[in-house]
C-alpha cells in the first residue's frame, strides 16, 4: 500500500508542476519529487544503499539546476501558490487511495513488486561484486574530484556563477 501511496503522490506532484510559473517553485517541486522517487525505491528494495545513492545523485544535480536557474531569473516577487488548487489536488490523492483501498487491488500489486524486487536484486549485486570494483572506484573518484573542481570554482568572490 506504501508503493501505491509514493505512486500517486509522485502523480500528484507532477500535476503540481503544471500549475507553476515560478521556476523556484518547480525546482522545489523536483526536489519533492526526488526525495518521494527516492522512498519508491527504497520500498521496492530490500537495501536502501541504491536508494541512498539515488537521492544524493538527483540531489546534486537538482542544486546545480536551482543555482543556474535562480541566476537566470527575474527577481521579481515570487508568485503565491494558490493553497486552494494544492487542497483539492491533495484530496483527490486521498480519495484515489481510499478508492483503492475500497476495491482491495493491493494484494495483487504487492505480489507484482514482490517479482520486480527478486529479479532486480540480481542487478544490483552484479553492479556491486568484486569484478566491477574497479570501475566504481574510478567512477566515486571521479565524482569527488569533479566536486571538488565545483566546490573551488563557486568559493570565488568573482568566480563564473556570481
Amino acid at each position: 500500500v506504501m508503493e501505491y501511496v509514493l505512486l500517486v503522490s509522485l502523480l500528484g506532484l507532477g500535476a503540481i508542476v503544471l500549475g507553476l510559473s515560478s521556476p523556484h517553485f518547480m525546482i522545489f517541486v523536483l526536489l519533492v519529487q526526488t526525495l518521494v522517487l527516492s522512498l519508491l525505491v527504497g520500498c521496492l528494495k530490500y537495501s536502501l544503499w541504491f536508494s541512498y545513492i539515488l537521492f544524493l545523485v538527483f540531489f546534486g544535480g537538482m542544486l546545480v539546476l536551482f543555482t543556474y536557474v535562480s541566476s537566470l531569473a527575474s527577481q521579481d516577487m515570487l508568485e503565491k501558490i494558490e493553497l486552494v488548487n494544492i487542497f483539492m489536488l491533495f484530496m483527490g490523492v486521498v480519495g484515489l487511495v481510499l478508492i483503492y483501498k475500497e476495491i482491495g487491488m493491493d494484494l495483487v500489486m504487492i505480489s507484482e513488486f514482490n517479482v520486480y524486487v527478486k529479479s532486480s536484486e540480481d542487478i544490483i549485486t552484479k553492479v556491486y561484486c568484486l569484478s566491477s570494483s574497479l570501475v566504481y572506484m574510478f567512477i566515486v573518484t571521479y565524482l569527488l574530484y569533479t566536486l571538488i573542481c565545483i566546490a573551488e570554482l563557486l568559493k570565488g568572490e568573482s568566480g563564473p556563477l556570481k
